[in-house]
């Protein structure tokens, strides 16, 4: 794995990074070769936020054990698609704030199915919902659509 996709994986993990965040972070330095030598004043100037916030990002980058991480990845048959990859789905590339790493357990190269499903919804869904769903998304699983799933649950 290259050191900029598995720094690209490492800030996906950490909950004090958001999207432009690291939109920032890319443009400044593409390879992202200097991320873990910022100073908490460095981030906060750099992505303007409060230095609690740039601290807090600091010790994500610290105390997040991304090789840990990744091994359990391997051991668990997920695999991570970045941005950078030939195998992220080229709509979702061009899509506003798309994910910066997608974690896929299966065929990863379903993610070009040309007929794709992604249904997105409540972790709770009423009797009513469920059966609209099902109304809706039986008939095309039959026409070989992939379905695509965020595996909240």
């Amino acid at each position: 794995m290259s050191d900029l996709r598995e720094k690209l994986i490492h800030l996906a993990h950490c909950p004090s990074v958001n999207w432009k965040q690291i939109f920032t972070l890319l443009q400044q330095n593409s390879s992202l070769q200097n991320l873990y030598e910022y100073s908490p004043s460095q981030l906060q100037k750099l992505l303007t936020l409060s230095i609690e916030r740039a601290n807090q990002i600091k010790k994500d980058l610290q105390t997040i054990p991304i090789r840990d991480i990744l091994d359990k990845y391997d051991a668990e048959n997920i695999q991570c698609v970045t941005i950078l990859d030939d195998e992220y789905p080229e709509l979702l590339r061009h899509i506003y704030d798309p994910p910066w790493v997608l974690f896929a357990r299966g065929k990863i190269s379903l993610l070009h199915a040309p007929e794709s499903l992604s249904v997105v919804g409540t972790r709770n869904p009423t009797s009513y919902g469920t059966a609209a769903l099902t109304h809706i998304v039986k008939p095309m699983l039959h026409e070989e659509f992939v379905v695509v799933s965020g595996l909240a649950l």
